[in-house]
């Protein structure tokens, strides 16, 4: 990469640390997979895809969701890939392991992407897309986040978060 080029790539990535939301290293590293100075990490070939089955989301769906069946503690996987037309859009890597445990995967928590899809439903709302319907998922989307973090919270009154005791 020219030097050109990497000072562009630099100013974008101290452009994007400046706005609110888009402080992440995940932002960042999306930003610069659609600007072309960087790409998503290839799939190993040893792993096994699976297509989730979408239940609730069964017609007209844009994107189709496959991920690493391997499993995990507590029988959770951790890997996941959202693709259209068999090209991958977005990859997601959840925590695996507990959060103070050595060798455990540094990752994205359930919670995280609920205040993602919190934060894009409020802005409808706030904007010309609001409805009843985006009104209604909020109030669920927001209902998960106080289970969620009454688990959390639960977790650390008893001195187990970050391990794997229950």
């Amino acid at each position: 990469m020219d030097n050109a080029i990497k000072l562009q790539r630099d100013q974008m990535i101290s452009d994007m640390k400046g706005i609110a939301n888009l402080d992440t290293e995940f932002a960042i590293a999306s930003e610069l997979v659609r600007a072309g100075w960087a790409k998503m990490p290839e799939r190993t070939s040893t792993q096994e895809m699976t297509t989730l089955n979408m239940r609730i989301q069964r017609e007209d769906n844009l994107n189709t969701v496959v991920y690493d069946d391997t499993v995990g503690a507590g029988n959770g996987r951790h890997y996941y890939e959202v693709e259209r037309n068999g090209e991958p859009l977005a990859q997601i890597q959840f925590q695996h392991g507990a959060r103070n445990e050595e060798g455990s995967t540094a990752g994205v928590l359930e919670t995280d992407l609920l205040e993602i899809v919190r934060h894009r439903l409020q802005c409808f709302q706030d904007g010309e897309y609001r409805t009843r319907e985006n009104a209604c998922a909020l109030t669920h989307i927001e209902e998960a986040l106080m289970w969620l973090n009454k688990r959390v919270a639960d977790r650390k009154e008893r001195g187990v978060l970050g391990t794997m005791n229950k």
